[in-house]
């Protein structure tokens, strides 16, 4: 930059200062090679992507998988500290006998956490589906189990099912799983009231059920397609972040909102232009 202003346009090296990059030691992570969360981001996008294609050439289900979302802020680059793929040391554990899970040895350290990735897996509608919020919930956790079994014969992936999600480890990191039924938010909006007439009421645990199963995915869809197009979105967000968390604001204003709130300025910039 110093070579062309000075051969082209007569402007000395003093004269030019260069102001990009100045705060990104803020989001910088610890590791041994610095990375401001792109590239950890990348990973997990990329290992994601590779999951969704083999979920959905799956067979063998009892019904067909309808669409494969992601609910987490690392598939849209905004997660400041994104979870890093995760070497074990198997010296440390010993294998348990009936489910093969790793158990740590006595004296060992305690395994690392790892953060869950959120991937929500919607099945098709079908008169399949009972009526009942227990039986839905029933035949969610039975699609898990179907799931895990399917993965753990196609692609050796270490599965944990359980009745709300089903844990899947693949390249180091978490993903969680989670079996979704379209209707379900609608059929725990009805009731039976005394006289056995049917009751639509809307009530916190539905209004939960669709936030995590519809509207989290959607919105991580759309901010990964604003990431396409404006490649220091998740930068700023990053950024954002930190700074809301140093100012102690990180407990009234959520993840999601912080994201929604940096991309309104890319959005809707004026009379400014959009960040990068």
């Amino acid at each position: 930059m110093c070579l062309l202003s000075t051969r082209h346009a007569d402007i000395p090296e003093s004269c030019v200062r260069y102001v990009g990059a100045m705060v990104d030691d803020v989001i910088k992570t610890g590791s041994e090679v610095p990375s401001t969360g792109d590239e950890a981001s990348l990973l997990v996008v990329q290992s994601y992507d590779d999951l969704s294609r083999k979920l959905w050439r799956l067979e063998g289900l009892p019904l067909s998988i309808t669409a494969v979302q992601g609910a987490h802020p690392a598939l849209r680059y905004t997660q400041v500290f994104p979870p890093v793929p995760l070497k074990v040391d198997y010296s440390f554990f010993d294998r348990d006998k009936i489910s093969r899970s790793l158990v740590p040895m006595e004296g060992k350290p305690c395994p690392a956490y790892i953060t869950p990735i959120t991937v929500i897996c919607h099945m098709e509608g079908s008169g399949k589906w009972p009526h009942d919020r227990l039986a839905i919930r029933h035949i969610r956790t039975a699609f898990h189990i179907c799931l895990a079994e399917l993965l753990k014969k196609h692609h050796q992936y270490t599965c944990m099912p359980c009745p709300t999600h089903l844990d899947v480890w693949k390249d180091g990191l978490v993903f969680r799983i989670q079996v979704a039924y379209h209707r379900e938010p609608q059929v725990l909006r009805e009731s039976l009231n005394a006289e056995g007439l049917l009751i639509v009421r809307d009530n916190e645990e539905a209004q939960a059920l669709e936030m995590a199963t519809t509207h989290k995915p959607l919105l991580t869809s759309t901010l990964h397609g604003l990431q396409q197009q404006h490649q220091c979105f998740g930068e700023v967000c990053r950024l954002a972040k930190r700074w809301l968390g140093a100012q102690l604001f990180s407990e009234d204003i959520t993840e999601d909102t912080a994201d929604l709130l940096v991309a309104s300025l890319f959005l809707q910039p004026a009379p400014f232009t959009p960040p990068g």
